[in-house]
């Protein structure tokens, strides 16, 4: 059996812990929406503009995230096809504001952060499973 490292331990905790926060919140805009004001204190900048795109890119944004936290949960269970998933979640998330909002929605720091964290995962997996 193969150990799981500490670091994908504290990677996929921290992830799941994001990624559950990131759905509360659209669940939040969404509730909002319906009672007719979403309140810009209560909300980042970002997902106010994304509150006025409209229900279907919120569902999106929550299905796609939904599904990079199974990802990760697979991940966690040492599965090379949460990584597959995983990546495929987060660049659909990436691309999926310039596709409703625009190409404004472009962001280095986040393709960054998206990508570095797409390689670390890679990295332990391929890893491991090397070793077997």
């Amino acid at each position: 059996m193969v150990t799981r490292p500490k670091f994908l331990t504290w990677l996929s905790i921290g992830s799941i812990i994001f990624g559950v926060l990131w759905v509360v919140m659209y669940i939040a805009v969404i509730l909002s929406m319906v009672y007719g004001k979403v309140d810009p204190y209560l909300f980042p900048g970002i997902v106010i503009e994304y509150s006025k795109v409209g229900y279907s890119f919120l569902l999106a944004e929550i299905l796609f995230t939904l599904l990079g936290v199974a990802g990760v949960i697979m991940m966690r269970k040492m599965k090379i096809a949460g990584l597959y998933i995983y990546a495929f979640a987060k660049v659909i998330l990436f691309f999926l504001p310039v596709v409703y909002i625009g190409s404004s929605q472009l962001s280095f720091p986040i393709l960054v952060i998206t990508s570095v964290l797409i390689t670390a995962y890679g990295v332990m997996l391929s890893g491991i499973h090397k070793k077997d």
